[in-house]
């Protein structure tokens, strides 16, 4: 053995020459997190195994230690570790903060509380979700702080399955506001806590409780260290017992020495929804020591939030576009009303306008907003509702068209929109009409004169002649003949197709009317009569079982379908005379523009007037002798008997003015005591035939003139006692006046 083990020491080395180029290995990426989370696991589940087994010797400790390193490395299960120098501690609490949402069943059809990912937008049962744990909860009112730990004096959180949702058990959740959302329970035992006012999302109102303990109200401090043993168990937080600390030490607001005590305010009182010394106890409420707010109060004058911008306006530019804001109210204001403006472009130096917004207020015209397509020569108006001819909008297009819509319930005619094509054609459409018409239109005659006259018109004519042509057009066009009218009325349920006017045309050139019925059911032709003014007429009959209309109902229709012609060409004049009234309304309107003044302008104008009024009174006070002091010139001074004179009559109108309004007292005292007579005088001798009904109605009216009685012997002996002291009083004022001071003069 010594012999081989020299031989080996004598041998040469191997030849360990490393290569020239090696090519590296690539990187083995391994995640951190991945390798803790899987040790992580491997401990717990080898302390679970620990804790069920009975314990392992040190040597098999140090094997299973050993198989485990070597099952994390291999990637296989780790095998238990029974001991517990080997398994590691268990896991505390998650260190990964995480917040979502929680939707509560019992409002807007929510059939069970759902949980809410913010991140992904998913939604997951309370029973099964991703959520290892849950801490506190908020919304809007309060912040509660879970308090159901699965173990005692732990750390951990129960799962969010296991966790209850009911905010009303204080055991379960605490709140941290006490005085919003759910008020604290100033005085209860175990389950007897009088828990209201808080609804199924977290509360938005308070909760109260009133003491029951039959020994009857003590304080809130002594009530709130002895109540409550749930909430100053093990469980309880730190925040509970500072809580309740704070309110134990607090004096009620009536106690001595209670100066520092801050004031409970009328909204602390509102939103806490009990009250102190209304209620059984006067126990005062639990509210945290917040500090105020550090930010001022933000206080916008009227007059500059009117402006909406320094100097009245504001100019913007963007790309094609230009937006202008001009001042609401103010001496800034424009005169036309206008407060926005908004210009598009079609190229990028804003040269060639496309489209011009303008926003209006205060328009007596009614007119909020303007659009201008100055490339297409249309203007669209639009206006609120109020203005004397009903339209909602307007849309001219320049010697071509003209759209009108208008509020139908603004209107007797039930008009709502009407369409002018000039010198072609008109329509109106109507709704909710009694003889059912919907729609009415006129077509006129083109005038073959001014088509000749334009195009015998060449270059050489000169701008007096084209001048003077279409003043003539437009002198000419309020009479343009009409070549065909039309009426088209809605379907009348009580009525057969066949005899229910579907639509009237009246060919004015052609001197024929033609009458066209409804669509029965199930049919695709219709009815049909033609009547023309030279006695002839053409009947289409769908339904060929039916009766053929005798020659006398065929002119009693036609002299109908006479004068409902007559009716429609004047209905149709009229559209034309008030379209024509329309637009020199708008040119009036334009031209004379007016603004409503704003109801805080008015009283704004009106507190200045008051200030300059109050300043005018008081530089020419009233003067209560001027009615009785005689006419005076220069500095003259009253003698004595003029004095005196002055004195006696102002006392005695101060006198007849007393005596007077006790009059008018006693007048109606008497008429009250002689109504009252009177009807006691009926009562008595109607009193055996009078019903039940008519005795309570008497005794109401009784008791009503017995009280008018009593208010005025009350007012009387008022009146009599304050007479003779504005009597003296009003003496005392005139010997004091300087302007008698002769009264005070020796005689």
């Amino acid at each position: 053995g010594g012999a081989a083990a020299k031989e080996g020491d004598k041998a040469p080395p191997a030849d360990t020459k490393k290569p020239k180029y090696a090519v590296r290995p690539g990187m083995r990426l391994e995640s951190k997190f991945i390798r803790g989370q899987e040790e992580k696991l491997a401990g717990v589940t080898a302390a679970s195994l620990g804790g069920v087994g009975q314990p392992a010797a040190p040597e098999a400790a140090g094997v299973a230690a050993e198989g485990s390193e070597n099952g994390a490395q291999e990637g296989g299960p780790a095998p238990a570790a029974p001991a517990a120098e080997a398994a590691p501690e268990p896991s505390g609490p998650c260190k990964t903060v995480h917040a979502w949402v929680l939707v509560m069943s019992g409002k807007r059809d929510v059939a069970e509380s759902v949980f809410i990912e913010p991140t992904t937008g998913r939604k997951y049962p309370v029973s099964s979700s991703p959520y290892e744990g849950v801490e506190f909860m908020w919304n809007n009112r309060n912040f509660w702080v879970c308090m159901q730990m699965p173990l005692p004096h732990s750390d951990s959180r129960a799962l969010p399955k296991d966790v209850s949702l009911d905010l009303n058990d204080p055991t379960k959740w605490e709140p941290v506001f006490e005085g919003r959302g759910a008020a604290f329970v100033s005085e209860f035992s175990g389950e007897e806590g009088d828990l209201r006012g808080l609804d199924s999302r977290g509360g938005a109102s308070a909760y109260k409780n009133k003491p029951k303990t039959p020994s009857g109200p003590q304080k809130s401090g002594a009530s709130m260290t002895g109540t409550a043993p749930g909430l100053l168990g093990p469980e309880a937080s730190g925040t509970s017992r500072l809580l309740l600390s704070r309110m134990a030490s607090r004096k009620p607001p009536g106690a001595p020495g209670d100066g520092m005590t801050p004031p409970r305010t009328a909204e602390s009182h509102g939103e806490a929804g009990y009250g102190g010394e209304g209620e059984e106890g006067g126990d005062s409420e639990l509210i945290p020591d917040l500090p105020p707010s550090w930010v001022p109060k933000l206080s916008i004058p009227r007059d500059a939030f009117d402006m909406k911008c320094p100097r009245g306006s504001k100019l913007v530019l963007y790309h094609r576009a230009q937006h202008e804001i001009f001042a609401l109210f103010g001496d800034c204001s424009r005169w036309d009303g206008m407060v926005e403006r908004l210009m598009l472009y079609e190229d990028d130096e804003r040269s060639v306008v496309a489209e011009v917004r303008e926003k209006f207020e205060r328009r007596k015209d009614k007119l909020r907003e303007r659009r201008v397509y100055p490339q297409k020569d249309t203007t669209v108006e639009y206006f609120a509702g109020g203005n004397p001819s009903g339209i909602k909008d307007i849309l001219t297009v320049k010697n071509d068209s003209r759209l009108m819509n208008f509020y139908h319930t603004a209107r007797l005619d039930g008009l709502t929109r009407r369409e002018e094509y000039e010198g072609r054609k008109m329509i109106e459409v109507f709704t909710g009409r009694d003889d059912r018409m919907v729609y009415r239109s006129a077509t006129y005659v083109s005038d073959p004169s001014a088509a000749d006259e334009g195009a015998d018109g060449g270059d050489g004519e000169d701008e007096a002649a084209r001048r003077a042509r279409r003043v003539r057009s437009k002198e000419t066009k309020k009479v343009l003949p009409m070549r065909k009218m039309t009426e088209k009325f809605s379907r009348h349920a009580s009525l057969e197709a066949d005899a229910d006017v579907a639509k009237r045309t009246y060919y004015l050139a052609e001197n024929r009317i033609r009458v066209d019925y409804h669509f029965g059911e199930n049919r695709i032709t219709n009815s049909s009569r033609t009547f023309h003014k030279d006695g002839q007429s053409q009947i289409v009959q769908v339904n060929a079982l039916a009766d053929r209309p005798q020659p006398s109902a065929l002119l009693e229709e036609y002299q109908a379908l006479l004068l409902a012609e007559k009716d429609c060409m004047a209905a149709i004049r009229e559209s034309e005379w008030e379209i024509s009234e329309i637009i020199k309304l708008r040119t009036n309107q334009e031209q004379n523009i007016s603004l409503e003044t704003p109801y805080y302008d008015i009283v704004r104008i009106k507190a200045e007037e008051s200030e300059e009024e109050e300043e005018d009174e008081k530089e020419s006070a009233y003067d209560y002798l001027s009615p009785f002091l005689p006419n005076l010139t220069g500095m003259q001074q009253l003698s004595r008997e003029q004095a005196l004179e002055v004195r006696e009559k102002c006392l005695k109108a101060l006198k007849d003015r007393l005596i007077e309004r006790a009059n008018i007292i006693q007048a109606r005292l008497d008429e009250e005591s002689a109504a009252l007579a009177k009807r006691q005088q009926s009562f008595n001798r109607d009193r055996d035939q009078m019903t039940a009904e008519e005795e309570e109605e008497y005794e109401k009216a009784v008791e009503e003139s017995m009280f008018r009685i009593h208010i005025l012997e009350k007012r009387l002996k008022r009146h009599e006692e304050q007479a003779l002291h504005k009597y003296y009083e009003l003496d005392h004022k005139l010997r004091s006046d300087t302007r008698l001071a002769s009264l005070l003069q020796p005689v």
